[in-house]
């Protein structure tokens, strides 16, 4: 057999691109797939193990509570949005106001049920939109605000 050095000077000379390896898929089987070797590992069947992930799955959503309790949170930040400015004005101690810690805390237990807050977040702004919650003085407030900037001066 010709050695690398050769084929590549007579390709060159052919002005043909080489192979250097033209027997590198000879000995290629087919690979197994994760699944397969993690099968062969245990000593079962992909079947088999695949029946066994879904019971452990299944097992697993046992008692699991779906989110139920979403209404629960959203009127615990329904309360805290309507005391807002009450809250901001109070320091914790740690460089943050009432209302942060009080939403860090929210957060966390709803993170902790598996919860985002940020759906919540989401429709409770969805009901503000519609009309169906209102922040109390501070919503008030920022409406009023927002009436005397479009009719006041600037304003187009």
């Amino acid at each position: 057999m010709a050695t690398t050095a050769e084929q590549r000077r007579k390709a060159r000379l052919a002005g043909k691109p080489v192979d250097l390896d033209p027997d590198r898929n000879r000995d290629r089987k087919k690979q197994p797939s994760d699944k397969e070797q993690g099968a062969a590992l245990r000593e079962t069947t992909v079947a088999k193990s695949e029946a066994a992930t879904k019971k452990l799955n299944k097992d697993g959503r046992k008692g699991f509570k779906p989110a139920a309790n979403l209404s629960d949170y959203s009127s615990q930040l329904k309360a805290l949005l309507s005391n807002k400015d009450n809250l901001v004005g109070i320091d914790s101690g740690d460089g943050r106001n009432k209302y942060q810690v009080q939403i860090n805390k929210l957060k966390k237990r709803m993170k902790a049920e598996g919860l985002k807050f940020s759906s919540l977040l989401r429709d409770v702004k969805k009901q503000e939109k519609a009309g169906t919650f209102d922040r109390g003085a501070e919503g008030k407030t920022k409406n009023a605000l927002r009436k005397k900037l479009k009719t006041g001066p600037g304003s187009k």
